[in-house]
């Protein structure tokens, strides 16, 4: 039991991790392209969630 809870717990760390690294390329991306929307990837919300 307690090895699934970690299994799980390694799973959604990664799943995160993946998606951190994919809204940082995607923000990168659109900052070559159009550098207004850097500032605006840069911008946090009002939870400090980025």
């Amino acid at each position: 039991m307690i090895r699934t809870r970690i299994a799980q717990a390694v799973a959604v760390v990664s799943l995160s991790l993946t998606g951190v690294i994919l809204v940082s390329a995607a923000a990168s991306a659109a900052a070559a392209e159009d550098p207004s929307a850097a500032v605006t990837a840069r911008v946090s919300d009002s939870l400090g969630w980025g």
